[in-house]
């Protein structure tokens, strides 16, 4: 009887707990994240998740910058964590401007003036739009006359760079897997108030002056400019090509997870060097990469010209590569290989 008395008196304490409660109430953390926030249903910048608001997480994410020399990206994993009151977008675009490539990617170049700020950035459904400075249509290099609209060599060089800086933006945060697009706004004027840029100004040009002067639309990812294994391996061939040793050299592991070794730079490039045969053409076929995005293996026929005027043909012959600081190369053996064959 006692016990009984017991069960109906908790009952009863439960039932009037819940009837204080308001109706159609959430979870006290979910309110006090919203209310936090500070979050507008005009807002185009969403607040962050619970989880991320209770304790910013640190998260690989990929940046993009230039490899030395040529008019490719690579992409360079930093880990990084947005607080309550930055998003990440701005987090990785502040992160490229203003610490550039780590010490390790010796390799990998600035592709934004450092002078550059990113004013904002928001959202609206697939597109996110960035607001950056004027700064970002300044050439990176301080060797680049103040003139240099009114010359051809430099007028290439500056749009080949904005060309690279642009799509660093894009692939870096198209990586997210949130956007499809990004617009890009420059503030001009200096007023705090992105307008969009003419596709010139964002070195797009296409030779026609109408089309160059037209406002640049949103842009997506391109992997073209990107050295992946199979970008990687037609820059290595190209330079083949052009008996460019050191370009090639370059696109050499060092070291191979497998036990196998690169001769230095001074041996392999001696060794390129001897070789008295023509790189006459090469087709690249399949590529696969591996589940752990570290290594890649590439079918790809070419023929060679020897110095008597005979050639050598390979067809399908398979290179792997492997990723090393950050930059996708051939291992030792696929490139002996290629060598001998020869």
């Amino acid at each position: 009887m006692r016990r009984s008395v017991w069960k109906t008196a908790i009952a009863l304490s439960a039932a009037l707990l819940l009837a204080a409660l308001p109706s159609g109430c959430v979870p006290y953390y979910r309110y006090q994240y919203i209310r936090d926030a500070g979050y507008s249903q005009h807002s185009t910048e969403l607040p962050l998740t619970p989880v991320q608001s209770e304790k910013a997480q640190r998260q690989s994410y990929t940046l993009y910058f230039r490899y030395e020399g040529e008019n490719y990206l690579a992409g360079e994993q930093r880990m990084l964590s947005a607080s309550e009151d930055k998003r990440i977008e701005k987090v990785l675009l502040q992160e490229m401007i203003q610490n550039g490539p780590s010490a390790g990617s010796v390799k990998l170049r600035p592709v934004i003036s450092p002078k550059t700020s990113v004013l904002s950035v928001s959202e609206n459904r697939e597109y996110l739009y960035v607001t950056l400075s004027r700064e970002f249509l300044e050439p990176l290099s301080d060797e680049i006359p103040a003139n240099w609209a009114e010359d051809e060599k430099w007028r290439e060089q500056v749009y080949a760079e904005r060309r690279l800086a642009v799509m660093a933006i894009v692939n870096t945060l198209t990586e997210l897997g949130q956007y499809s697009r990004i617009q890009i706004l420059i503030d001009t004027d200096n007023t705090g108030q992105g307008a969009r840029p003419t596709w010139e100004m964002l070195g797009f040009v296409r030779g026609d002056p109408e089309q160059d002067a037209q406002l640049a639309e949103p842009l997506s990812r391109d992997q073209s400019m990107v050295l992946t294994p199979r970008n990687t391996l037609n820059l290595l061939l190209k330079r083949f090509g052009e008996k460019n040793w050191k370009a090639v050299d370059a696109f050499i592991a060092r070291n191979d997870p497998r036990g196998y070794t690169k001769p230095s730079t001074e041996e392999m490039i001696a060794m390129l060097g001897m070789l008295d045969i023509s790189l006459v053409s090469y087709e690249i076929h399949e590529e696969m990469v591996s589940n752990d995005g570290q290594s890649a293996v590439i079918t790809v026929s070419y023929v060679f010209q020897m110095k008597d005027g005979s050639t050598f043909t390979n067809t399908r012959a398979s290179v792997r590569m492997i990723r090393e600081n950050s930059i996708w190369k051939m291992v030792y053996p696929s490139i002996n290989q290629l060598i001998s064959n020869a």
